[in-house]
């Protein structure tokens, strides 16, 4: 038995749950999934990710948030989608603020899993359908996610995460390579998941809590990954099934430059904060804050000078010096 409060509080979501009852992790063979979107000033790349989900769901099962959007774009969106599991957030609550207020609601419904797809991706029927049969036939698995490939060169953006406890640093192996033909079957462990696109296990949520919306954008998913493992759950990727992505379009990256002004903030910031709220030894909490000064700082200066990126380099100062500060929520100015 599961007992939901939802409350609002400074336009921000806040879910507490309360589980009756022994953990269960295996679903029903029909089970009921959902999918949402998170839509923020970008309803046409919106649209076009709801019509990729639309050839496996039915419409009352896709919830799209609107993330305090201009009245344009959100008139947009109303005029392609309607109203049918519209959720309008007057205020941009960051990207785990808006993901948690169609989980939240997704919750509250008799659903099992719940699919996430960035508003600048889509993904087919056959991927969906790979994914789902994947959790039904691993109940240990709490969430797993497509691989990921640009939408323009079809190369691989995220196949799995690395992540070293010890230096606070994560990794996409085997970013910008071609896909292979021959792909496994069997979900294959990741140490975090890419927030692109995700299957989750409402189960799982109810033991890990929803995403950190203290992050605001970026660093969401590899705490909820983090939190998730500490749980004993499981987390993978799945070969077989693709989403496509145009990668950071509404935050001005591309597939050529990594660091915007967005990024380059939210990126240095969230990676000390991880560290702060996640690393339990502080032997490895050390080594990881001084990794993002004397490591991963410089490796990120040398990137900003290569790509043409470096007019970025004051807003990943102020983001890393926020984190030390302790500072978090929606960057100033």
């Amino acid at each position: 038995m599961i007992l939901l409060f939802y409350c609002k509080q400074r336009n921000k979501a806040q879910i507490v749950f309360l589980r009756l009852g022994a953990r269960n992790s295996n679903v029903s063979s029909d089970a009921k999934v959902a999918a949402f979107i998170v839509n923020w000033n970008n309803a046409e790349e919106t649209i076009k990710s709801y019509k990729s989900l639309s050839d496996h769901f039915d419409r009352n099962d896709i919830f799209v948030v609107d993330n305090g959007s201009s009245n344009e774009d959100l008139d947009l969106l109303q005029s392609k989608l309607g109203n049918s599991n519209l959720i309008i957030s007057e205020a941009n609550l960051g990207y785990p603020g808006g993901a948690n207020l169609a989980l939240s609601r997704i919750l509250e419904l008799d659903y099992e899993m719940a699919l996430s797809l960035n508003n600048d991706a889509t993904i087919d029927s056959k991927s969906i359908e790979l994914l789902i049969s994947a959790l039904k036939e691993n109940p240990e698995i709490g969430m797993i996610s497509p691989w990921v490939v640009y939408t323009d060169t079809g190369k691989i953006w995220f196949k799995g995460g690395w992540f070293s406890p010890w230096l606070g640093m994560t990794s996409h192996p085997g970013k910008g390579s071609k896909m292979p033909e021959n792909r496994s079957r069997r979900p294959i462990d990741s140490d975090y998941l890419c927030g692109c696109s995700i299957l989750f296990r409402l189960e799982m949520l109810l033991d890990t809590g929803l995403l950190e919306e203290k992050y605001f954008i970026y660093s969401e998913d590899l705490d909820h990954s983090l939190r998730a493992k500490k749980k004993k759950w499981r987390i993978c990727t799945l070969p077989r099934a693709i989403v496509k992505h145009g990668v950071s379009k509404s935050t001005g990256s591309n597939s050529t430059k990594h660091f915007s002004k967005i990024r380059a903030y939210y990126y240095s910031r969230n990676s000390v904060l991880s560290i702060y709220w996640n690393e339990e030894s502080k032997l490895r909490k050390i080594f990881a804050l001084a990794s993002q000064l004397f490591i991963v700082f410089p490796l990120s200066l040398i990137r900003m000078i290569f790509e043409g990126s470096i007019k970025y380099l004051p807003d990943y100062i102020r983001g890393m010096t926020d984190g030390f500060r302790g500072k978090y929520g929606r960057m100033d100015g």
